[in-house]
């Protein structure tokens, strides 16, 4: 079966996009009502916790990398996976950099915190459910490898 390339990754991106909105919406005056140093506590979580995933994606794309001997990689190079898995790869590594910027200002800034927050918590859910496509993807890889080969 032969990849839809990028297209897949702006159908995931929209989805994430739809869904992230449609919750900060809804629960909008909840999140704006927060207190800032609860916030604070929260956002310092989300920063260790984005920190560790960008690691562990970019490690991800490293081990993917070095298995391009296998016959599963080759074939997904064939047929234009591979290159939309590290695409996926790096458009997550983006978001989650970019979240984390978003999270270190939110952080440091007391005008519009709760505007800010509102803005972290939309990056957190867009990130998030991106990356449920992208661990997807990923799994797919491991578990077609044949450690005989």
């Amino acid at each position: 079966m032969k990849s839809r390339g990028s297209a897949e990754i702006y159908e995931w991106l929209g989805y994430s996009l739809a869904i992230s909105v449609g919750v900060c919406f809804m629960f909008q005056e909840s999140i704006l009502s927060i207190d800032p140093n609860q916030a604070n506590e929260v956002l310092k979580t989300l920063i260790t916790l984005y920190g560790t995933l960008l690691g562990f994606v970019l490690t991800l794309m490293a081990i993917v990398i070095s298995l391009s001997d296998k016959p599963i990689v080759k074939n997904m190079t064939k047929s234009g996976h591979y290159s939309n898995l590290l695409t996926s790869n790096k458009v997550l590594s983006f978001l989650y950099f970019c979240s984390l910027a978003v999270f270190m200002i939110t952080l440091m800034i007391n005008e519009l915190k709760p505007q800010f927050y509102l803005i972290s918590i939309f990056f957190t859910m867009f990130v998030a459910i991106y990356s449920l496509r992208t661990a997807y993807k990923f799994f797919q890889v491991f578990k077609h490898i044949d450690p005989e080969t």
